[in-house]
């Protein structure tokens, strides 16, 4: 399967199907803006002016997208969360996850979840968060998203949050999962210079590149895709996160790199 996603910065075009969309058996947007087209709602108090949502671009008639439930901090690992803000998922983010569904006799063969992170300093954090939810719930999966770190500060919070944990069973289904990225995808409009969209995975094959020919965004739309892979790597390297003068370290393994696209795997 050919996944793409787009922050499409609430381009009403980029809401349908159009020519400047990559080729992709499906195909999922954030940053929809209207009630027309709204899927899962960015929260606001003033909900009638920032529906910032996501919806299921292509295909259009089998697969909907609903939103994913994701535990209180504390209960989910055993400890508070670490940053300031309580530990209720919908009380930090402002906006929740999606799954993608298969509708009646469609088959869809992978879990596959969106999510546009927060823009701010604790987009790192919250993608942790997510990712234990993910990985305590489902054996495999995909998470595509516009995350709003880079994946370097992930991989180091993906690190603290495993050292940390006081649920030993989080701390066991942490190992395997990929931060897999393909070059910068923001701003594309005067040039990319952050890394903010890419793909987490635990037990799926999938490489990632960045669509850098269109520029109606500005992200680049990223495309992932599992046919032909083989992941053989074998370098490791330690990463480090300090917090409040402690270092914790675990050990990463670079399990591809090609064609731009870099897969590091959370080893232990």
């Amino acid at each position: 399967m050919k996944i793409c996603f787009w922050n499409t910065q609430r381009n009403p075009a980029l809401s349908q199907p159009n020519i400047a969309w990559p080729i992709a058996d499906l195909r999922i947007a954030c940053e929809v803006l209207g009630e027309d087209t709204l899927k899962v709602s960015k929260r606001n108090r003033r909900r009638h002016m920032a529906q910032l949502g996501y919806r299921v671009v292509t295909p259009t008639i089998n697969v909907y997208l609903e939103e994913v439930e994701i535990d209180n901090f504390d209960a989910l690992t055993g400890d508070k969360f670490w940053l300031a803000g309580g530990n209720s998922f919908k009380k930090q983010s402002k906006r929740q996850v999606a799954q993608v569904y298969a509708i009646s006799t469609a088959r869809l063969d992978e879990n596959i979840f969106v999510y546009h992170c927060n823009s701010s300093t604790r987009a790192a954090s919250l993608m942790a968060w997510v990712i234990a939810q993910l990985v305590t719930d489902y054996n495999d999966f995909i998470l595509l998203g516009d995350f709003n770190c880079e994946p370097k500060a992930l991989i180091s919070h993906l690190s603290y949050l495993h050292r940390t944990c006081f649920n030993s069973d989080v701390q066991d289904d942490l190992k395997g999962v990929r931060v897999i990225w393909a070059g910068h995808t923001h701003n594309a409009k005067h040039g990319a210079t952050r890394t903010l969209d890419y793909i987490v995975t635990k037990n799926r094959n999938y490489t990632l590149r960045v669509d850098s020919s269109t520029q109606d965004a500005d992200h680049y739309p990223i495309v992932a895709n599992n046919l032909f892979i083989n992941f053989n790597g074998t370098r490791t390297k330690v990463r480090t996160w300090w917090h409040r003068s402690t270092h914790w370290s675990v050990t990463w393994k670079l399990v591809y790199d090609n064609n731009g696209c870099v897969a590091w795997e959370l080893v232990g």
